[in-house]
């Protein structure tokens, strides 16, 4: 019973945390680029204390060189989280790009399936939004933080109906 209580309030902490990233997109992106400077500070952490750990040189070559990646990176994106957030959105864009060019590969594939056309959809949507982050940075920050809003009331709507299925 405890457990179907914690579940039902993080979906419900997941929508209110999804209408907030909704409605200051802003401050969403700009939260999430902060958020993943700390987790890279965290992986440079691990890192350093992994070197003891590698056999051979190129394996403590690797090591030094993500360290110091990790370590830059998450500097970069904590203390300068307005270009951070547009590194980050450049990124997202990237993905979308290459995530809808597999998008329209498994249509081409899958056409004849039923269904199909919702594959073409949403390599299309895909592709339009890839787009719209590369071409205007100035988007990207509404952008941002409304898709991470969009996933997170989505992920609670979809969690809360799990629980309250039985």
């Amino acid at each position: 019973m405890f457990r179907l209580k914690t579940s039902r309030l993080l979906a419900v902490l997941l929508i209110i945390g999804g209408v907030f990233c909704i409605l200051f997109p802003v401050v969403a992106s700009v939260s999430a680029s902060i958020f993943a400077g700390v987790a890279l500070l965290f992986a440079a952490f691990f890192a350093l204390f992994q070197f003891p750990y590698c056999a051979g040189t190129a394996a403590k070559l690797l090591n030094v060189v993500m360290f110091l990646l990790y370590l830059i990176a998450g500097y970069f994106l904590m203390f300068n989280p307005l270009e951070g957030t547009l590194a980050l959105a450049t990124l997202v864009g990237i993905f979308m790009l290459i995530e809808s060019g597999f998008s329209f590969v498994a249509w081409g594939r899958l056409r004849d399936a039923k269904n199909a056309v919702l594959i073409l959809i949403n390599a299309i949507a895909t592709l339009i939004l890839g787009v719209i982050f590369l071409l205007n940075p100035e988007a990207s920050y509404v952008l941002l933080g409304i898709l991470i809003g969009l996933n997170l009331l989505f992920t609670g709507v979809s969690s809360l109906a799990w629980t309250t299925a039985d």
